[in-house]
């Protein structure tokens, strides 16, 4: 889905270590590619980095790989990866907040 063309990268990808790509086109469809290691150290620091997806997917704003597997395979700038997958829906809040 994300095109090499469209990825835009944290300043710790010009150091060889990326942690999260922007892709997407508008505002509306851009998606954060998040490898792991930074999905559990900095976005879920002192929570259930598990049970964060989780709570994501069941609300869309986590996109599961097609066998509901919370990470999937993307390309990146520095290849095929393994991430996480949260879209711009995550900013817009919703009615389904509990």
């Amino acid at each position: 889905m994300a095109r090499p063309d469209l990825i835009q990268s944290t300043p710790q990808a010009t150091r060889g270590a990326f942690k999260i790509v922007l892709a997407g086109v508008a505002p509306r469809h851009r998606e954060w590619l998040i490898l792991p290691e930074t999905w559990k150290t900095e976005i879920c620091a002192g929570y259930d980095s598990v049970a964060t997806a989780r709570a994501l997917a069941d609300r869309g704003v986590l996109n599961p790989d097609p066998a509901g597997k919370f990470q999937r395979s993307e390309r990146t700038p520095y290849g095929s990866k393994r991430v996480y997958v949260v879209t711009s829906e995550i900013l817009e809040g919703s009615d389904h907040a509990q």
